[in-house]
């Protein structure tokens, strides 16, 4: 069949963006996987968290940020590819329909509007045009931007490994955890100073000169391992149309807008903050002898906050009742230290397992209804629905009467603050025989 025996409007422009068929596949197929993706990497993170010390979370928070909004981007561009290229069909369908374009002498307008209309010059063809171009370039541009979180996490994970490396070997423990930081600047700042002394004395230097060579020599070493402008050739192709500061401020508008959608979806996750609480209502808070936190109890508590200690169940039977301490990695091993040090240092021989779970049992403070605890038995243990290390501790509950009792224990409290507030420095779980 000959292009003459279509009908007018029925074929593609010749210019339409050939790669189109494949974007559409590629995007359907990924983009519910990617948010699937997205909610499996905040499962592993907030499972992960609360068995790391202060340096190992700095850095876990970095590249679980990093991925997230990496996999984000990447699903948004998508989701969006995915409108944008369903309006351009729309715009191809309509066009097939109605070949002959609007008929203006048919609508209901003035004719300074008309004039304008037809001042402008903007036909449907036009706009399928647009819209096919504006679809491509948020699909390159999605794929670019993910691509580029993803060698930035790289990055600080490859400066971390060096800053722990050192300290093992220098015993230089200042270097953690901002000493990825410096790596990750020392990494970046020949480049950086190579692209200030071409941009500023480029067309001075000779070409064999030996800052023109050093120069080149340190582009060609960055090229390798893939950064430079040249090796970014979507977002370069669009400066070099578009313009460098309408791009740089479409990307940091792009990473700031998902960097706020993760660490707000990180905060409430971990409860920091909820959306439409009730106005004048106080919230159930954590350390309150008038609040109950179903995490204290472990038929109710999910995985999300393992640091918290907790009890079998707010209705405990039996003559005893077992509780779980987990081992803070942020603010226990200070406490330790401070409290026993000669045990704590050295925790791994055998003969300190029995006084270091001892002295982790005075942290404790543990009360029952405001009375002290002192014989019991602690033991290291397991949590089986975390993984998390601790300990465990069995309570008598035999003698007490039937109606509300409080367990009462010292909150270990963070080295930067909580210490304000004396009425929260310890936990209060409430149960009842």
């Amino acid at each position: 069949m000959s292009d003459n025996e279509h009908p007018p409007g029925s074929l593609l422009a010749k210019d339409t963006t050939p790669t189109w068929e494949m974007e559409l596949l590629i995007s359907g197929v990924t983009v519910f996987a990617l948010l699937q993706l997205a909610g499996l990497l905040d499962q592993a993170y907030l499972a992960l968290r609360p068995k790391l010390d202060v340096d190992w979370d700095s850095l876990t928070r970095l590249l679980f940020a990093y991925s997230k909004m990496s996999v984000l981007t990447l699903a948004v561009a998508f989701v969006l590819h995915l409108i944008l290229r369903a309006h351009w069909i729309a715009l191809v369908g309509m066009n097939s329909i109605y070949p002959d374009g609007v008929r203006w002498d048919r609508l209901k307008i003035g004719a300074i509007k008309q004039r304008l209309i037809e001042q402008r010059g903007i036909t449907l063809v036009n706009r399928i045009e647009a819209a096919d171009n504006r679809s491509s370039i948020v699909f390159a541009l999605g794929v670019t931007f993910a691509l580029t979180l993803a060698c930035l996490a790289l990055l600080v994970s490859l400066g971390f490994a060096i800053s722990a490396l050192l300290v093992r070997l220098l015993d230089w423990p200042w270097l953690m955890p901002n000493g990825t930081f410096a790596v990750v600047a020392l990494v970046a700042l020949p480049y950086a100073l190579a692209h200030l002394l071409d941009r500023g004395f480029g067309k001075r230097l000779g070409a064999d000169g030996r800052t023109a060579r050093a120069i080149a020599w340190i582009y060609r070493a960055y090229a390798r391992v893939g950064y430079g402008s040249d090796n970014n050739s979507t977002l370069t192709l669009l400066q070099s149309h578009v313009g460098e500061r309408k791009v740089f401020a479409l990307t940091l508008v792009s990473i700031l807008f998902i960097a706020a959608i993760v660490m707000g979806q990180l905060a409430l996750q971990q409860g920091k903050f909820s959306i439409g609480d009730y106005a004048n209502w106080p919230d159930a808070e954590l350390g309150a002898v008038d609040s109950v936190i179903d995490q204290h109890y472990r038929d109710q508590a999910g995985q999300t906050d393992a640091l918290l200690p907790s009890i079998d169940s707010m209705f405990p039977r039996g003559d005893y009742l077992s509780l779980i301490v987990p081992f803070n990695p942020r603010r226990h091993p200070a406490l330790l230290a401070e409290t026993c040090p000669g045990i704590w240092q050295a925790a791994d021989t055998f003969s300190q397992r029995q006084p270091l779970l001892e002295c982790m049992a005075q942290l404790q403070q543990l009360t029952v209804d405001g009375q002290a605890q002192q014989m019991l038995t602690p033991r290291f243990y397991s949590d089986p629905r975390t993984a998390q290390q601790g300990m465990l501790m069995v309570v008598p509950i035999r003698n007490l009467g039937a109606g509300e009792h409080v367990l009462g224990l010292k909150r270990p409290l963070a080295a930067n603050g909580d210490k304000s507030d004396p009425g929260r420095a310890r936990y209060q779980i409430a149960f009842w025989k």
